[in-house]
């Protein structure tokens, strides 16, 4: 499936290339035309103009599409007119002194261009094949499914496994014993995410995890390990060869269990992210996005700034990128209009531009750009950028928006959540459901087992509402031990399904402590979002539902309306 995606791209890839081929034709015909009319007739600054931009586009575009002869002329031709733009903006050029630079050898040098366009283009045709997709070293899977494969030494404590496997799975992790000569089949073969092993085994897995990375479609598999030694050298080693974490026996199984969880929400935001493009190269910006998402970017493009601030409200990104000259428009005004909003101060802003003057280059990033990128850019590196600036700015959303204890959305977060569902529901009149949560006489588990302990069920809590809910559900942490979920296009009988299934669950996990283990219920109140006038008051209804539940005997869900005994 994944070959057939990348044959799909690879025809699209080449399907720009010709446009990218039969319009560039016409500009290097209005070029000619407008560098003879400057040697024949009488010069205007706007011809002058229109060429600079042209050869300016030209060497940005032409390396993309592999012209890159076109584009290293193109761009010799650009500098050689500039200084006589600069000099027009200034009502400091003449008409002798632009034909003397347009001059006979100008003109040759242009015609030249056509050439290198029809030489690139043979020597692309002959070459044969499609054009190649960039390695993204992305996993193809979804996150539904935690699989995580526990590989041990030989002679093991089968039992001490056995416990080690079932605290896993009981945290919300499905488990599979895989031994090491099957490891690397069962990568290829299953979306594995996450690889424990004895320290033992360690280098021999990290030699398998890579070679499976280096394979075609392949993506590395983050990997911890258990063992007795704890020790600085020890861990020093692990690192080296690769390791995300290690833990010593016996496995502190909700600690291990929070670094997992850790882990994969990191490789969720280095692998995702929201990229807006501004540019009015039609072909670069079709290609761009084609790119980016094919390595499982989300991508908005614009070729006319009109629509800029629309579409930051909308798309929301976590990255602009932007030419320093979009038709009319100049991107460093652009980039200062963005900062006017208080919700933008952050947002990285990267220019992609032909530009190469750095005193240029200086000046845009001090008006508010964060980075600077002369194209031609090869795709790997535009995808390696973007994931690169998604993943910090998504990090730095996290620390402000997200709890420290469960990492879910904070009690201001999750409301604008259910605000925003509401609005969604009332124009699409779909379904959506929002559910308070609460777990069941916690204040006797602080009062028992302490807060330490307290703060391990809470976590646990969390984790169960992210394994057991749908991923389009948006889950925060309404205060103390109360939850707060938003469920979009989810029927009310479908919501109480759920979150059943989310009591039970729950309800069978036990928490080990030195007086012995114990276990923990759920009650869950929601209400449909349409049947109120306002979110407000859909969350005071699913707050009344989870009083009624609570007062009814709790470990269960009620939805608002019910009536129980």
């Amino acid at each position: 499936m994944a070959a057939d995606s990348d044959v799909n791209i690879s025809e699209q890839l080449d399907a720009l290339r010709e446009r990218f081929v039969g319009k560039t034709r016409q500009q290097l015909q209005d070029i000619g035309d407008r560098v003879r009319r400057i040697r024949d007739e009488v010069p205007t600054e706007t011809d002058l103009d229109e060429i600079y931009q042209m050869l300016h586009r030209l060497a940005g575009s032409s390396g993309t599409f592999g012209f890159h002869g076109l584009g290293h002329r193109a761009r010799d031709l650009e500098q050689q007119v500039k200084p006589m733009v600069d000099l027009a903006k200034e009502s400091r050029l003449s008409p002798e002194s632009m034909s003397a630079v347009i001059g006979p050898r100008f003109q040759r040098a242009v015609a030249s261009l056509n050439s290198l366009l029809d030489g690139g283009a043979q020597a692309l045709k002959t070459a044969g094949g499609r054009s190649p997709v960039p390695q993204t070293g992305i996993p193809s899977g979804a996150r539904e499914a935690v699989r995580l494969a526990v590989v041990w030494q030989p002679g093991e404590d089968a039992a001490e496994r056995a416990d080690l496997c079932e605290g896993l799975e009981d945290g919300g992790f499905s488990v599979c014993n895989v031994a090491l000569e099957d490891l690397l089949p069962r990568l290829a073969s299953e979306e594995l995410l996450v690889v424990l092993c004895h320290d033992s085994l360690a280098e021999v897995v990290a030699d398998q995890l890579q070679i499976f990375a280096s394979q075609p479609g392949g993506h590395l598999v983050p990997f911890l390990t258990v063992g007795e030694d704890d020790g600085f050298s020890r861990s020093y080693d692990l690192a080296a060869m690769g390791a995300f974490g290690t833990f010593t026996m016996p496995v502190d199984v909700p600690a291990l269990s929070d670094r997992i969880e850790r882990i994969l929400s990191e490789q969720e935001s280095k692998s995702g992210g929201r990229v807006l493009i501004v540019d009015d190269d039609l072909e670069l910006l079709e290609h761009y996005a084609l790119i980016l998402e094919s390595a499982g970017l989300s991508v908005r493009t614009i070729p006319n700034p009109d629509a800029l601030l629309h579409a930051l409200s909308e798309f929301d990104p976590d990255i602009v990128f932007m030419d320093l000259r979009i038709g009319g428009f100049s991107g460093i005004t652009l980039a200062r209009m963005i900062r006017f909003d208080a919700r933008w101060i952050g947002l990285p802003i990267v220019y992609l531009s032909s530009e190469k003057d750095r005193s240029t280059q200086l000046e845009a990033l001090s008006e508010g750009a964060d980075e600077f990128i002369t194209k031609p850019v090869s795709d790997n590196y535009l995808i390696n950028v973007s994931r690169v600036r998604c993943y910090r700015a998504r990090q730095l959303d996290k620390l402000i928006s997200r709890d420290s204890l469960t990492g879910l959305l904070k009690h201001n977060l999750i409301k604008q959540e259910v605000h925003k569902e509401y609005a969604r529901a009332k124009r699409s009149g779909y379904d959506s459901v929002v559910a308070m949560i609460d777990l069941d006489h916690f204040k006797q588990v602080n009062d028992t087992w302490g807060h330490r302990t307290g703060d391990q069920v809470i976590k646990a809590l969390a984790r169960a509402l992210r394994a057991k809910l749908r991923k389009t559900d948006v889950i925060g942490r309404y205060g103390g031990e109360e939850f707060l979920v938003v469920m979009p296009e989810c029927r009310p009988d479908d919501a109480r399904r759920i979150l059943q299934g989310l009591c039970d669950y729950f309800a069978m996990q036990g928490f080990d402590t030195e007086g012995g283990q114990f276990r923990v219920t759920l009650s869950a109140g929601a209400s449909d979002l349409l049947l109120y006038p306002d979110a407000g008051m859909a969350m005071e209804a699913a707050d009344q539902a989870l009083y009624l539940r609570k007062s009814s005997g709790r470990n269960g869900v009620t939805l608002a309306g019910d009536r129980l005994p």
